[in-house]
């Protein structure tokens, strides 16, 4: 005989329908103070900076600089500020090239010192303090390879820049006459062929250069003489050492 009992219904524990306000609420203060924090750091007061760090890579707040900046990109500056200098204009290269001549060093290469200050063409630029040089100074016509006769013009230039502390940009230039070479398809191959074995060799010699260095080649399509004779085409062949300003 069946049972005349009815089954228990059992009943499904409540739910709080306001549980869900507790996790919003978390969201909203996490978004406040990550808005705060951005706030504090964008107010933050370039002067009081530059009292506080002496390197001019912490001066324009954490938004500005750090280890890789928004955009991804490394520090603009490096090296010991007691023993090298910021380029911000090319009068900062007198100093460079005064800090040169005191030390102690053989007369061969104070005289290679000078003969290098003198063979350069130093100018301010957008970009930054741009060296440049005929590359007759370090390659035979047509060569990439640093002839061994001409190493010291390089080592020369080597000192002056790891007394900087700016980012360099090594770039080639040639004129629109050039030795044919077989392993050169073109101008452009040839500058930043140039331009690679003067970075190899700055590298290996001077260490503090290492992470500082880039390099590029305009071939013959950025001539800084007029191209009216072969004296003017002969001063297109040059390099240049861009000492790249700040990031902005």
């Amino acid at each position: 005989m069946p049972s005349s009992k009815t089954p228990k219904k059992i009943e499904s524990p409540k739910t709080n329908s306001n549980l869900w306000m507790i996790t919003f609420g978390d969201l909203i203060m996490l978004l406040l103070t990550f808005f705060v924090l951005l706030l504090s750091m964008k107010s933050l007061d370039t002067k009081d900076l530059k009292e506080l760090f002496l390197n001019p890579s912490l001066w324009g707040g954490p938004q500005k600089y750090s280890e890789n900046d928004l955009a991804g990109n490394t520090r603009d500056f490096y090296g010991d500020d007691k023993n090298s200098i910021y380029v911000e204009n090319k009068d900062a290269l007198k100093q460079i090239f005064m800090m040169m001549k005191e030390i102690q060093t053989s007369l061969p290469e104070k005289d290679m010192v000078t003969h290098f200050e003198k063979s350069i063409i130093v100018e301010d630029d957008p970009k930054g303090v741009v060296i440049s040089f005929q590359t007759e100074q370090l390659f035979e016509p047509g060569e990439v390879t640093i002839h061994p006769s001409k190493i010291n013009f390089l080592n020369a230039a080597g000192e002056l820049l790891k007394k900087t502390t700016n980012n360099i940009l090594i770039m080639g230039h040639a004129s629109s006459i050039q030795p044919q070479k077989a392993a050169f398809k073109s101008s452009w191959d040839l500058t930043l062929y140039r331009a690679l074995h003067v970075l190899y060799y700055l590298t290996a010699n001077f260490e503090t250069l290492e992470n500082r260095l880039a390099v590029g080649g305009f071939g013959d399509k950025k001539p800084k003489f007029p191209v009216t004779d072969v004296e003017n085409q002969k001063k297109n062949d040059r390099i240049e050492f861009i000492l790249m300003k700040a990031t902005e």
